[in-house]
């Protein structure tokens, strides 16, 4: 009797499981056959200046095809292939669009060469080149050849990171828009330049320290010398000070 009852449950669990994987196959054809998946609408996000059809083209959608079938992480790869776009996120709303968000690099410092000013985000890729200056952070000292669509040379890269440093504690004191200019033309030997030319003055300080009390009295300087013409000083032992020029 015990063999029967175990030969009926194993047949119970068989049809059980058969009828499961029918499911599955049927949910699955369902979904990739119907009509109601097929995509319609390709919606990009976050792009300021890439052409949201140069972004279409890229990724290798495709508009008609089912949103199953379409490989969302090659579109991601694709996409990710262009040197302006620094994060992009690919995913499927259903039942129809397939949704494209962007984030592009965006132009913090500029560079001056002869033959132009090139334009960089702040991971030291060059963006674009043009023949007039714009409104952007001079970086001064940073050797090395450059081109549009790469990365500015590797033995620049702990620069950057240093520059950023500067910027982004400047960002976070609400202070950065005064700043015109970084000097990084003594770095072997620490030293670094921070200009400001609509306060008419410049910073001078050593990499290599916490930045967030020293620009914070920087800051007050700017604040208690307005309209003065001088440097501010950073030394590494000693006071944080001003002096005026003429």
């Amino acid at each position: 009797m015990g063999g029967k009852k175990k030969k009926k449950k194993s047949f119970k669990n068989t049809i059980l499981t058969l009828i499961i994987i029918f499911l599955i196959l049927g949910i699955v054809f369902f979904l990739t056959t119907s009509k109601i998946f097929d995509v319609t609408k390709i919606e990009i996000v976050g792009n300021l200046k890439i052409q949201s059809e140069e972004i279409e083209k890229d990724s290798g959608l495709e508009l008609g095809k089912n949103i199953f079938l379409q490989n969302l992480l090659m579109a991601k790869r694709n996409i990710s292939k262009n040197p302006r776009i620094q994060k992009v996120e690919v995913k499927r709303s259903l039942p129809s669009t397939v949704l494209i968000k962007i984030k592009e690099r965006r132009e913090i410092y500029q560079i001056s060469k002869p033959d132009g000013y090139y334009f960089l985000d702040n991971q030291g890729m060059v963006l674009r080149k043009e023949s007039v200056k714009q409104n952007l952070i001079d970086l001064k000292g940073i050797e090395g050849n450059l081109a549009v669509n790469s990365r500015i040379e590797e033995k620049n890269y702990d620069i950057v990171k240093e520059i950023n440093k500067i910027y982004d504690m400047t960002v976070s004191l609400n202070f950065d828009t005064v700043i015109t200019g970084i000097d990084v033309s003594n770095i072997k030997t620490k030293d670094i330049v921070i200009e400001m030319d609509s306060e008419q003055k410049k910073v001078h300080f050593k990499t290599g320290r916490d930045l967030r009390m020293p620009m914070l009295v920087v800051k007050e300087i700017l604040k208690n010398e307005k309209g003065k013409k001088g440097d501010i000083f950073i030394p590494e032992d000693a006071p944080i000070y001003f002096r005026e020029g003429k």
